[in-house]
């Protein structure tokens, strides 16, 4: 359980600007990146989305770019094909292609297909389909692994170690966890279905 304190208190701290800082040099060297970018919907967008950017991104409808580092903010749709590290805000959906060190903000969904480290908050569906670290905030949550805290309607991860704070939570490795809801499972745990608390060893 003390993995489960120290995810919860690092929380607030994590990543986004550590994340960001760390990638720094490398967007810097890549040839084509730029401090600052604004568009209305791709492909109508300065500069192109093969770009980086480190800076400001400000997309009217939507955005898409290659790596994004520090604040990217968008009407709709917040796209990436590579990493996003910093501050990610859009009024539907935030996608990043690859992995995010972030605090994401929409209104529908924020997804990311590769590793997660800070926080997402979203209106309807926080999605991470490899390692997340931090806190997920939506009325559905899903990761493959999750470090922290889920909290939402349904919470699902294949393996956990923090807390599931909702109406259904569902973890298959909960070794690490504790789940507080109307319905509780844990596959692998002592007592794989319990109403309003269940605790992994």
């Amino acid at each position: 359980m003390k993995s489960i304190a120290a995810v919860l208190c690092v929380v607030s701290l994590s990543t986004a600007s550590f994340a960001g800082t760390q990638r720094e040099s490398e967007f810097a060297s890549s040839g084509s990146w730029t401090p600052f970018a604004i568009g209305l919907l791709p492909p109508v967008q300065v500069p192109c989305s093969d770009w980086d950017v480190t800076g400001l991104r400000v997309g009217i409808l939507a955005a898409r770019h290659h790596n994004v580092l520090f604040l990217s903010a968008s009407g709709l749709v917040d796209l990436a094909t590579g990493d996003v590290n910093g501050i990610e805000v859009a009024g539907l959906c935030n996608h990043v292609g690859k992995s995010s060190g972030a605090f994401q903000v929409a209104g529908v969904l924020n997804s990311v297909d590769g590793d997660f480290v800070g926080m997402q908050v979203a209106g309807v569906y926080n999605a991470v389909n490899a390692e997340a670290a931090g806190m997920s905030v939506a009325a559905f949550n899903r990761a493959e692994t999750m470090e922290g805290m889920q909290v939402g309607v349904f919470n699902r991860a294949r393996a956990l170690s923090g807390v599931q704070v909702g109406v259904v939570n569902l973890v298959e490795d909960g070794s690490e966890c504790i789940q507080l809801g109307l319905v509780n499972v844990m596959r692998d745990g002592i007592y794989p279905v319990m109403p309003v608390l269940n605790i992994g060893f």
